[in-house]
């Protein structure tokens, strides 16, 4: 059987499955990024966790510039980074996240954060979505950029 992934333009992928061929977007291939590795883990033993993948897929946002994150947060909801938040796992990106928002908004955040309310998966999912498709779009529109080690200026 055929597999394969081609790049066909700046935010569409093509995955060939034996005769069958699916058109993705950026946050769609990095969605089945994230199905294929809790499908290794599932695999190996482990336990399958989503959520775990969605908070994974958002570590990418480290790879923007402050100025990139600034423009990024200004253009997303306050809940939903209320709710990313409170399940992400990288304090780091947490306190950059923090600082790199107005004084207010970092504020609430932070009281949002304080208090000790249970996370529902589904909302912090869809929350998570929601910021990586406004990263995904502005990336594709050239607004921000994730830099990485191969990332380079002429």
């Amino acid at each position: 059987m055929k597999v394969g992934i081609r790049k066909v333009h700046e935010d569409e992928w093509w995955v060939e499955i034996g005769c069958a061929t699916l058109r993705l977007n950026y946050f769609q291939v990095e969605l089945l990024n994230i199905l294929l590795k809790e499908a290794l883990r599932l695999a190996e033993g482990g336990e399958y966790d989503l959520l775990r993948g969605f908070v994974s897929l958002s570590h990418k946002l480290r790879l923007l510039s402050d100025t990139d994150l600034q423009l990024l947060l200004r253009q997303v909801d306050d809940q939903d980074l209320a709710l990313w938040l409170r399940v992400l796992d990288d304090a780091a990106l947490r306190e950059r996240v923090l600082h790199n928002v107005g004084p207010l908004v970092a504020r609430q955040l932070e009281q949002d954060l304080a208090e000790e309310r249970p996370v529902e998966a589904e909302a912090a999912m869809a929350a998570i979505e929601r910021i990586m498709r406004r990263a995904f779009e502005l990336d594709a529109r050239g607004e921000i950029e994730f830099q990485t080690e191969v990332t380079e200026y002429i």
